[in-house]
């Protein structure tokens, strides 16, 4: 097989394959074919993200523990064609869910699969985009959340009535029961969940992963769908993920883990700004 590098360096080559455009929010996607042979060529947008050391991790990860994925065939860092990077990973022949209906149907099975993703455990609490790594979880939320917390202030994101007590609240976190940090997607959407010919569900776009307590990945499914305000909901994905009512500890996980969420979709303009908003005012209620 050709490198990859090669490939990219070699502006006929380019000019003679085949690049379909694929949706993504972060990085540009494509459906590359060269020599007969289809990929998926993921360009980095942003310097440094995703990190080429966590998604090669990631996929060594899920290798070792038999849970499907998409493998890495090369990864490009600076180059001409790429300023940012490239990741270049096998083509999977699979198709996303058609629409949220669907996705609420099949939340048992990415409950099931999140759950095995869950089981490969960790040696430490660690973000490698921020370059964080802790040895608990209370310390790990608390470094993320006063980094995301900095940034909406310096971006001028926030209302003023919110930073002091977001400050106090973040400064109080202490709590949490005996945790084990595991491997955590933290995007588990309906947009990065495909099912393959064999109904086999593959969970793609491991951008977000990191190293923490699974409830961050269940937190982020009812943020996304703005379940944390419909009790019957979030209580209907808890009991599918959990198999009972969340307890005080978790439930505490899941108010930080909201609250991280929020600032994180005030920071990258990917959640309603005003939904962000009522959500920490809620929290800190």
């Amino acid at each position: 097989m050709h490198s990859a590098a090669n490939w990219f360096s070699d502006p006929q080559t380019l000019r003679q394959s085949a690049r379909t455009p694929l949706e993504g929010k972060t990085n540009k996607n494509y459906r590359l074919t060269v020599h007969g042979k289809d990929f998926h060529l993921k360009v980095r947008q942003h310097d440094g993200f995703p990190s080429f050391k966590k998604l090669q991790c990631v996929n060594e990860l899920l290798a070792a523990h038999g849970v499907p994925y998409t493998p890495i065939v090369e990864t490009i860092p600076h180059h001409p064609n790429f300023p940012l990077g490239a990741v270049l990973f096998e083509w999977k022949e699979a198709r996303k869910i058609v629409d949220l209906s669907e996705y609420e149907d099949l939340l048992p099975r990415v409950a099931g699969t999140l759950k095995a993703i869950h089981a490969i455990q960790v040696p430490y609490y660690e973000n490698i985009d921020l370059g964080l790594r802790t040895e608990s979880y209370p310390e790990f939320i608390t470094a993320v959340l006063r980094a995301r917390l900095n940034q909406c202030k310096k971006d001028k994101l926030l209302d003023a009535s919110l930073e002091i007590p977001l400050t106090s609240f973040i400064g109080t976190i202490t709590w949490g029961r005996d945790l084990s940090p595991v491997l955590v997607h933290r995007d588990a959407t309906k947009s990065n969940v495909l099912l393959q010919s064999d109904d086999t569900l593959l969970l793609i776009d491991w951008d977000n992963a990191e190293f923490t307590t699974p409830l961050a990945d269940i937190a982020r499914i009812i943020f996304a769908y703005k379940w944390n305000l419909d009790d019957d909901k979030r209580d209907q994905i808890l009991s599918t993920y959990l198999g009972t009512q969340a307890s005080i500890d978790e439930e505490n996980i899941l108010r930080v883990e909201y609250m991280r969420n929020a600032l994180e979709g005030l920071i990258y303009k990917d959640t309603d700004r005003q939904y962000c908003h009522l959500v920490l005012e809620h929290l800190l209620q």
